[in-house]
């Protein structure tokens, strides 16, 4: 169902997020972790649902 797939890719961004806030992970890192084929797949991912890229919200979170 519809709701199954946004569901997962909710808690996917939340993964991400989560990822993101280890600074000693890569970009690539993450996206080998998260299954993402290459990193800037993941990063169109991120983006088309946070509004930021991933290095623009890992720069947010450590700058607060």
């Amino acid at each position: 169902a519809a709701s199954d797939v946004y569901k997962r890719q909710i808690y996917i961004v939340l993964e991400v997020k989560s990822l993101l806030r280890d600074s000693r992970l890569n970009i690539q890192e993450i996206a080998i972790l998260t299954n993402f084929p290459s990193q800037s797949t993941l990063n169109r991912f991120f983006r088309q649902r946070t509004g930021m890229t991933l290095s623009q919200y890992r720069k947010h979170i450590f700058s607060t």
